[in-house]
């Protein structure tokens, strides 16, 4: 059962990283929808899709708002 649940949660990370992916990469809405039809042979509207790259934005926003250190040790 454990295992099982982990393969959803996985499918559903790599999921959401191909959406991205796709997206960053300049897709449309669209062509996502028809990329996500071949790979995983399931049809997502649009609103899903939106919903994804709204999470998206939420993480990149929460990514830029990190405190920076003031001093990063560089390893040679």
């Amino acid at each position: 059962m454990l295992l099982s649940i982990n393969i959803i949660l996985n499918q559903n990370l790599e999921s959401k990283q191909l959406t991205y992916e796709l997206y960053s990469a300049g897709l449309t809405i669209e062509q996502i929808i028809g990329m996500r039809d071949k790979v995983y042979g399931h049809h997502y509207s649009k609103s899903a899709i939106n919903n994804m790259m709204i999470s998206a934005e939420t993480d990149i926003e929460s990514w830029l708002n990190l405190d920076l250190e003031e001093c990063y040790p560089i390893f040679t």
